[in-house]
């Protein structure tokens, strides 16, 4: 990955300006995304006060609020621009879904977040469905940087508990 892409990877994900500060450098922050489909702006707590959402409401106001960030019209453009902060048409994602038995994903030469935060040390988790790639196991996530994964491949599976070489699949 060159140094434009690096910079551009760590500036989406909150983390480089973070990291080079001492007091980050001896406790790094915990970082957790949350996309969810279907989730309009005035859903959550935090944002009208209308819906009661302590938890995410308590999240929100410690942490960082993404609210001038776009989504794509359905969900594996919106993933992969999420994982590899790279708009959709850059990474060959922006047209559609993808289903079962098609033979193309997020490309694997893209650098996504749990791959990055490797390389400070952190672990990474997921929960959630992928929509990413699954027709070889190279795209999906144990294979791109995640430790584990409570996951959906696809809308409506059923749900599977996995771990890499360490533990449980």
């Amino acid at each position: 990955m060159d140094l434009f892409h690096s910079i551009v990877l760590l500036c989406f994900i909150g983390i480089s300006i973070s990291l080079k500060n001492k007091e980050y450098a001896e406790k790094q922050p915990n970082i957790i995304y949350i996309l969810s489909d279907d989730l309009g702006y005035s859903d959550v707590g935090f944002t009208n006060g209308f819906v009661e959402t302590p938890n995410l409401n308590r999240l929100a106001m410690e942490g960082v609020q993404l609210t001038q960030s776009y989504v794509q019209q359905v969900c594996s453009p919106t993933r992969g621009a999420l994982m590899s902060g790279r708009y959709p048409f850059h990474t060959g994602m922006q047209h559609e879904v993808i289903y079962p038995g098609q033979p193309w994903g997020l490309p694997l030469d893209e650098v996504i977040i749990p791959q990055v935060l490797k390389e400070y040390n952190y672990s990474t988790h997921a929960v959630g469905k992928w929509h990413m790639g699954m027709h070889k196991w190279a795209f999906t996530p144990l294979y791109r940087g995640f430790d584990d994964f409570l996951w959906l491949l696809l809308r409506r599976s059923e749900l599977r508990l996995t771990r890499n070489e360490k533990g449980w699949i």
